[in-house]
């Protein structure tokens, strides 16, 4: 680290206490998300504003509903 707390090129940052890679991950996946849509990637999507037809998955018994979801 450079004295004034920044975070230099070399790794250092990877061994400090509070840093999380999971943070960092979901930042990196927000961004890429967002710069997608003022891209207009999701603009055309098949299916785009149709309804989802829930049925089929409150068909199946809670008990094994759960375990879907978790998967």
């Amino acid at each position: 680290m450079r004295a004034s707390g920044e975070i230099d090129s070399s790794r250092d940052f990877l061994w400090r206490a509070d840093y999380n890679p999971i943070v960092g991950f979901e930042k990196l996946a927000e961004m890429k998300i967002r710069e997608a849509i003022d891209a207009g990637e999701f603009d055309h999507l098949p299916n785009a504003g149709a309804r989802l037809d829930l049925e089929p998955y409150f068909a199946i018994p809670e008990h094994l509903r759960m375990g879907y979801f978790v998967l």
